[in-house]
């Protein structure tokens, strides 16, 4: 868990504070009703949505009990673990009921098997995982624990064929980037979010293995990512969502926290950023500082690293070491 004092972090935004700061964005009720209108996006698909979606989360807790308990007298479950995140990850985004519970089905029939993750043909992980963007989320963090300090250069790998191309990374991730909830009954922010994420560190970044990339596909990445996922009234960065004939675009926390951090803060507006950052800090995720109506710590580190990478409000080296620590998980 993240130990971070909230004290801290109010007491740092207001040292980080310059009098040179531009005119703070108006918070829009797309962002302080964000997550109210993606409940009645998916209310509008299915009208039971609400009293079928409390018993399968009910399951999944009582589910995820059994299979903790479990780990205590043996093995870990590696398979277990995967499909409850991938459930985790469904329940807040999809109304696809017949997934979420063939997903409970495996869970259940998976406890007090202990097993470990297995890698497929092209190189890919999270065997367990049915979605590919969660398998490309466990392959980065496989190859990261295993990558050398100065790999020499390798070439993008077999299981990134799907977006090799300049067209084939534009179609992938402009589908991803707008939700039609009401029509489709998902959500696709926690899959353009991890994907996205993943792409500017393997793609942008050449990590973990000091891939050999293709220029035009790296320039079409940073096109979409500066021009057209980008709010430019507000510097953040997050899905947009198809709602009676208009495109509401909410502010995202957590996308916008990966843009800038894969990209170490540069990015176009970081100080209009970081004043959305304070505008918003009262509203609940996904576009402000709460989680339920309360300060939640993953969150709160996101906010300290916006700060952290600004010039005008520079924090000194010593205290960067001090979040660094205190921060970790």
């Amino acid at each position: 868990m993240y130990k971070f004092s909230m004290r801290f972090l109010l007491a740092l935004i207001l040292l980080l504070e310059s009098p040179a700061v531009s005119q703070t964005p108006r918070p829009a009720s797309v962002d302080r009703d964000a997550f109210a209108l993606l409940e009645q996006d998916f209310v509008a698909f299915n009208p039971h949505y609400k009293e079928e979606r409390e018993p399968r989360v009910a399951r999944t807790y009582a589910l995820a009990k059994r299979m903790f308990a479990a780990e205590e007298k043996g093995g870990k479950t590696a398979c277990g673990h995967q499909i409850l995140f991938e459930l985790e990850s469904l329940l807040i985004s999809s109304a696809d009921f017949k997934f979420i519970d063939a997903r409970l089905r495996d869970l259940e029939a998976g406890i007090g098997h202990p097993s470990s993750d297995q890698e497929d043909a092209n190189g890919m992980w999270g065997a367990c995982y049915q979605q590919w963007y969660l398998k490309l989320y466990a392959t980065y963090d496989h190859l990261e624990a295993q990558a050398a300090d100065e790999p020499p250069p390798h070439p993008l790998p077999a299981f990134l064929a799907r977006v090799a191309t300049p067209e084939k990374l534009t179609a992938y991730l402009d589908a991803l980037s707008v939700s039609d909830v009401r029509k489709t009954g998902l959500d696709h922010e926690p899959e353009f979010n991890e994907t996205l994420a993943t792409l500017l560190q393997m793609i942008v970044r050449r990590k973990p293995e000091n891939y050999t990339v293709d220029p035009a596909l790296r320039d079409a990445l940073l096109d979409r990512l500066l021009h057209r996922y980008r709010n430019p009234e507000t510097g953040f960065w997050g899905e947009r969502y198809l709602r009676n004939g208009r495109e509401d675009f909410p502010d995202d926390l957590s996308v916008t926290f990966h843009v800038v951090s894969y990209l170490k803060g540069k990015v176009p507006d970081l100080p209009r950023i970081l004043d959305t950052t304070l505008a918003i800090k009262d509203f609940n995720y996904p576009a402000g500082w709460l989680w339920k109506g309360q300060f939640w710590n993953h969150n709160n580190m996101d906010v300290v690293a916006y700060f952290t990478m600004d010039g005008r409000r520079r924090v000194p080296r010593s205290k960067k070491r001090w979040l660094r620590k205190s921060t970790a998980c």
